[in-house]
């Protein structure tokens, strides 16, 4: 009986001391300053890494369906072909959306991008640099 009794204890005591353990860092980041801990400002570049944003912003005016852009940061501006983007699915849509977005962000330093119809200005999608999400419209 004696033997049962000290494994389950010992258990116990092992889980005590993993959950102490694994609560440690915690504690040591509630105590370090707001300072020490760096704030993502770009996720979206983050996410697709610098190689791939500085790819996309060399190909932006390439990009099928611009028509012009203009930046003022924080906010950027791509007038964009209303036919094509008509035959864009959903996805397709967020995806270009994104990718513009990215590419502004990496190469103007936006902070949002609107995608808006060239020939009636009407908005068609956004994308925020900061929370790396696309809205279409």
């Amino acid at each position: 009986m004696k033997k049962p009794i000290r494994i389950v204890l010992m258990g116990v005591a092992a889980l005590v001391l993993l959950q102490f353990l694994l609560r440690a860092p915690a504690r040591k980041l509630e105590r370090a300053s707001p300072a020490a801990a760096a704030i993502d400002t770009t996720p979206g570049i983050t996410r697709v890494g610098q190689q791939k944003a500085s790819q996309v912003w060399a190909d932006f005016e390439k990009t099928p369906g611009v028509r012009k852009w203009s930046c003022s940061p924080p906010l950027c501006e791509v007038q964009f072909d209303p036919e094509l983007w008509a035959q864009l699915d959903y996805d397709l849509k967020r995806n270009v959306t994104a990718a513009l977005g990215i590419g502004l962000a990496f190469g103007k330093n936006a902070r949002w991008t609107e995608v808006v119809d060239v020939m009636t200005g009407k908005k068609l999608a956004g994308y925020n640099t900061r929370t790396d999400v696309t809205k279409i419209e």
